[in-house]
């Protein structure tokens, strides 16, 4: 189990690693979908990175 991560004596929770953790893989689909064209075909980009992000971090948590 992941303790809580203490900053200059901020504290923050153990999702904040997760949060971070999808970070990385998030931006590289990012930046593979534009780099091939297909992020502009999408309606809402924002609404799209915003579930991809999601997927993403679902996948990190619950490994």
């Amino acid at each position: 189990m992941l303790k809580e991560i203490n900053i200059f004596g901020i504290v923050f929770a153990p999702f904040a690693w997760h949060l971070l953790l999808a970070l990385p893989p998030f931006l590289l689909c990012r930046w593979l979908l534009a780099r091939r064209g297909w992020l502009f075909k999408v309606w809402h980009t924002g609404l799209f990175e915003l579930a991809l992000y999601i997927i993403i971090l679902s996948l990190v948590v619950y490994q």
